[in-house]
């Protein structure tokens, strides 16, 4: 065997070790309504597709149990012929029930392998930006697909990332009407006053001041849930646009409450003094680089050590929630990714990836079962080409 042959060979074998079972469901052998289950095969409607089977292979059970009872009656009359047709009937109906069942148990497999490419899919219109229609080609994806871990988790993991990316939209859009709107109603009013009269305009007023109201109310709101959470720096950005919105006296004082706070936390984490404010300076610079790199786990390293300086500072427990979240997101990315290039075949590419995911989640049960998974395929497939290139040199040997 030549090493192109080998290679083949080893890719089959790949092939059949990660799809086994995956092959296209077998045309189902009734005869009768054949063509809906091809139609809701062609359309990957396993869930309608797995009710069809279901329905078949119910009224195949029933046939079989009338047939066996018609096979005594017809036995206790000793009509061989009549026996002989009941009996091939019934093993007919057999056969088939059995061929059903198989493909009903191939359908998870298919439906899971299908949800995978589709899924892929899915994470490029999200990555562009298209929420909704990723959304909408993943609520069909799941009214047609077997129920799945793996579809479940990555519907939670699409709801959070798209309350994310919400969150930071309508936070961008406050931060941009904090500072139109009083320029706007400026403007309004100045119209006003020229004796421009129009009912239009005063109706944009009215709402342009609705707005206001409302703008007003969601600073309030998410800079009380940001001093509750411990975020001082992000209550202290909504109040400050708060203000240019409000200028009351209350807010003021809320700008300089917090203003102090924040301060006084800074100065003080390290424990006070010149070293303090050396220390809080020195963390804040070196953290702020690896952050900007996105050097997690050098960022986790500086806030580690931050910690056990100041354990109750409710900053740093806000900055480590948020590198928690990153190396959250690098483990599913990772499992995600790795899992495309094991079903397609990929071995050693996944292995890598779940490997170096281990950094950021070592004690992760997903990550350490794929890596013995692909381990154990690679050794296999290790053994097998060895074995090939023995067989080959001891043909050349002989030749």
């Amino acid at each position: 065997m030549t090493n192109t042959g080998v290679l083949r060979l080893l890719c089959v074998i790949a092939a059949l070790l990660v799809l086994g079972g995956c092959g296209v469901l077998p045309a189902n052998n009734t005869g009768q309504g054949n063509s809906s289950l091809d139609a809701l095969m062609a359309e990957h409607n396993y869930v309608a597709a797995t009710k069809w089977l279901e329905d078949e292979a119910d009224d195949l059970q029933e046939a079989i149990e009338s047939g066996e009872q018609r096979r005594a009656k017809l036995a206790e009359r000793e009509d061989a012929e009549a026996l002989q047709k009941v009996e091939t009937k019934i093993a007919s109906e057999r056969e088939q029930l059995l061929e059903v069942r198989k493909n009903l148990d191939a359908l998870q497999t298919q439906s899971d392998v299908h949800a995978t490419n589709r899924l892929e899919a899915i994470d490029e219109l999200h990555e562009a930006g298209d929420w909704r229609e990723a959304d909408q080609q993943l609520k069909r994806l799941e009214a047609y697909s077997l129920p799945s871990d793996r579809l479940k988790d990555y519907r939670n993991r699409f709801d959070a990332d798209r309350a994310k990316r919400l969150a930071g939209l309508e936070h961008q859009l406050l931060m941009l009407e904090s500072r139109q709107l009083p320029e706007r109603e400026l403007l309004y009013r100045a119209l006003a006053k020229t004796g421009y009269g129009e009912a239009s305009l005063y109706a944009r007023l009215r709402s342009e001041q609705d707005l206001k109201n409302r703008v007003e109310s969601s600073l309030r709101e998410r800079a009380m849930n940001a001093e509750r959470e411990g975020k001082l720096s992000v209550a202290l950005q909504y109040l400050t646009a708060l203000a240019r919105l409000d200028e009351s006296d209350a807010v003021k004082a809320d700008v300089r409450r917090v203003s102090n706070w924040l301060a006084s936390k800074q100065t003080g984490s390290a424990g006070g003094g010149q070293s303090g404010r050396s220390t809080s300076e020195k963390f804040d610079r070196e953290y702020g680089a690896a952050v900007a790199a996105k050097d997690w786990i050098e960022a986790r390293r500086l806030l580690d050590q931050a910690l056990k300086r100041s354990p109750d500072s409710a900053e740093l427990k806000a900055q480590d929630a948020f590198i928690s979240d990153q190396y959250s997101k690098l483990v599913e990315e990772a499992k995600r990714s790795a899992e495309v290039k094991y079903t397609s075949g990929e071995i050693e590419e996944a292995l890598s990836i779940w490997q170096g995911a281990r950094k950021y989640a070592p004690d992760d049960v997903t990550l350490q079962t794929n890596i013995q998974r692909a381990s154990k395929i690679l050794e296999k497939l290790d053994q097998l080409q060895r074995a090939a290139e023995q067989s080959d040199g001891a043909a050349g040997s002989e030749s």
